[in-house]
């Protein structure tokens, strides 16, 4: 999806698009060791947020 911007836009972009599959796929595994069911909750708010 990133790489179908125009050019002037795609660097900035595709760079935050990237940062924030990242950080989906970062606060789902950080919320799910070992933590707590409202912990877990939290960062499953985070990864929703990002996804938005």
């Amino acid at each position: 999806m990133a790489e179908a911007f125009p050019d002037k836009e795609k660097d900035d972009l595709s760079f935050q698009i990237r940062r924030a599959a990242d950080s989906i796929a970062l606060n789902i595994s950080e919320g799910s060791i070992g933590q707590r069911d409202p912990e877990q909750k939290k960062f499953i708010g985070y990864a929703i947020r990002s996804l938005a």
